[in-house]
């Protein structure tokens, strides 16, 4: 039974690495690329061809592992008959591996764990080393879960981790909750805008007047991002954006109004960014994240 089993897994891999294969070749048949190139184009393309095998295998109900393992080894192989295959494409293969398995509600953590085996083993056939095929199979992979709910990234953290023991560091890092400190004499208005944040995996702090900041910066816990709402705050806001300049902390400033004076302080005292009131939530998330990388 075991043997039967195991021989269907491999028939419905082969199967799926060759239908992936040839329609990522039909797919890049017009696109021009030099050597190593990965275009919009290209991400879109290794994209959509994984993400038909997986729509596929859902409709089937074929045996999800297998089809992640063929999508993500045939479309980088696809690729590889067009370009060279490069760190991009087997974390565009791997990051829409995971993202389609959620999308058809399978098993996020063993899509991950497949995802990364396949990404791993078709970037070392490719050419690429051990390392830097793992690596970018696991950032792929990772990148998948960031609009993710937290329990589905962590178990996809752990199976990534028990699948490559020497990626354990990053995936620690990648999970880690960054400090996010909010800076506003008004509670309530920062209250609001931690919540948005809070969505993005960020541990958001607040403090309510500018020596809650600088106590909270001297503290053994590294803050990575600071956000002042300047409303309610003297000159002495400028000392302390000095301080986190010299302490390499990025920092984002809010104002009540456009002022160009105001802006041109910010930024000569180092702020990454000035917002004018009202600031939405989901471009302050965004710049947040930008400044971060994640």
């Amino acid at each position: 039974m075991r043997g039967d089993v195991t021989k269907e897994a491999g028939s419905v891999v082969g199967k799926t690495i060759g239908k992936t294969r040839a329609a990522t070749v039909r797919a890049l048949g017009g696109i021009r690329l030099k050597k190593g190139e990965t275009s919009p184009m290209l991400e879109g393309v290794v994209e959509e061809t994984v993400m038909r095998a997986l729509q596929a295998a859902g409709d089937a109900a074929a045996d999800a592992g297998s089809v992640v393992r063929g999508a993500v080894i045939g479309t980088i192989e696809g690729v590889g008959t067009v370009t060279a295959i490069t760190s991009d494409v087997i974390r565009y293969a791997t990051r829409a591996a995971v993202q389609s398995i959620g999308a058809v509600n399978g098993d996020v953590a063993s899509a991950a764990q497949k995802a990364m085996e396949a990404g791993t083993e078709a970037g070392e056939q490719a050419g690429l080393g051990h390392d830097e095929a793992a690596l970018a199979s696991a950032t792929g992979v990772l990148d998948a879960t960031d609009e993710m709910d937290d329990t589905i990234a962590g178990a996809v953290a752990r199976s990534i981790a028990s699948t490559a023991s020497e990626l354990r560091a990053l995936v620690e890092k990648r999970f880690s909750k960054l400090v996010v400190m909010l800076v506003s004499s008004s509670r309530g208005g920062a209250e609001q805008l931690s919540q948005s944040l809070k969505q993005q995996r960020y541990d958001m702090r607040i403090a309510n007047s500018l020596a809650e900041l600088d106590s909270a910066v001297q503290s053994p816990e590294k803050v990575a991002l600071v956000v002042i709402d300047l409303a309610g705050f003297d000159q002495a806001v400028w000392k302390q954006c000095e301080r986190l300049q010299a302490a390499k902390i990025p920092f984002l400033v809010i104002t009540d109004q456009r002022s160009p004076s105001v802006q041109k302080e910010s930024m000569r005292h180092g702020a990454r960014g000035v917002f004018t009131k009202p600031v939405g939530a989901k471009e302050l998330a965004e710049y947040v994240r930008a400044t971060l990388g994640r």
